[in-house]
């Protein structure tokens, strides 16, 4: 019922760190896995074993549409106050590594605590559920996949991402350009007083003007937020062919989403050996499939020259399989 804290960075720990995250014996409970373990391999190079339950995952199993924050749910199941630092730290202008360890050591402690504590409840919830079964023989082997394949990476040849990139970026002025040219398009742009105005296609604002002010097109669907008309690109799609700038802006969409999701997004992400290395997340989604951010890769677009960025880390050329996972689960069913 106590939780202590050793300062890993402090002169005389790395041997006990060690020895703690190498000993199978000393049983572990951890609140997000593949953290811990990409954590652990960072720090010491090694990962942590006798790691027998993880409480995020655990939520998960029992409701996979509660939140899955430790603070969150520990508030849930006991009631308990918050901890978090986050508003001190923006406060002060800290970050991990400069803010003072009594307010850390506090932090994690509390962490540490609340972690072992939720154990209790979920195993409980879990028992009753009957999922104890999926538990260890698949989402926590897919956690410990996840962190792993953290680390191996994605290789991306950012040579053919910049070629593409620019491409992209050619191919969507030159729709631009000719958006300005269509008669609505212009008279918006005199009807603004402002100097400064531009007409900006990426604008949601300008875009419901044109389509519903201006060419009098009309949709039942609206934003949840605001409870605007939506300019959703699926809802503009319903519109292609009867305006000549539906055509020409969902084309330049086309291009702008391409470069902001691909081209221009992966290659900041990326190493020096040019692997971008994403946090996969097994309890990301409420339908059961694990989720990809930083960058998000688990959706990647059919576009040649999207898919062209992604290489053999083996310099095979070629050589790179796409597999689609349509009716994945009910083949391995059957």
């Amino acid at each position: 019922e106590k939780a202590w804290v050793v300062n890993a960075g402090q002169k005389g720990t790395d041997g006990f760190m060690r020895w703690f995250l190498e000993n199978e014996n000393i049983k572990k409970i951890v609140h997000n896995l593949p953290f811990e373990f990409r954590w652990s391999v960072a720090e010491y190079g090694i990962e942590p074993k006798g790691v027998i339950l993880d409480t995020r995952l655990m939520q998960y199993m029992v409701d996979e549409n509660a939140s899955r924050d430790l603070e969150a749910m520990a508030s849930h199941y006991f009631k308990a106050g918050k901890w978090s630092i986050d508003g001190l730290m923006v406060k002060n202008g800290w970050t991990y590594a400069t803010i003072p360890y009594d307010y850390l050591y506090h932090y994690n402690g509390l962490d540490a605590y609340w972690t072992r504590k939720l154990v209790t409840p979920l195993k409980e919830l879990m028992e009753k559920q009957e999922v104890m079964g999926p538990y260890f023989d698949i989402v926590q082997p897919l956690a410990v996949l996840c962190s792993r394949l953290e680390r191996v990476g994605i290789k991306i040849d950012l040579a053919w991402a910049k070629a593409a990139d620019k491409d992209f970026t050619l191919k969507a002025g030159a729709l631009h350009k000719k958006m300005l040219l269509i008669p609505e398009v212009r008279k918006l742009i005199a009807d603004k007083k402002a100097a400064d105005f531009k007409f900006n296609p990426g604008s949601s604002q300008q875009i419901r003007e044109l389509l519903y002010k201006r060419m009098s097109f009309e949709t039942r669907k609206r934003t949840k937020k605001g409870g605007l008309l939506s300019t959703d690109q699926k809802v503009v799609e319903k519109f292609r062919g009867k305006h000549p700038f539906v055509d020409t802006y969902l084309d330049w969409k086309g291009f702008d989403t391409l470069r902001n999701n691909f081209t221009t997004k992966f290659p900041q992400y990326a190493d020096e050996n040019g692997f971008v290395h994403p946090e996969y997340d097994p309890a990301g989604t409420v339908t059961g499939r694990p989720s990809a951010s930083e960058p998000p890769s688990q959706t990647f677009a059919d576009e040649p020259q999207v898919r062209g960025m992604v290489v053999s880390r083996f310099g095979l050329k070629g050589r790179i399989i796409v597999n689609d996972l349509k009716q994945l689960e009910l083949r391995i069913l059957m």
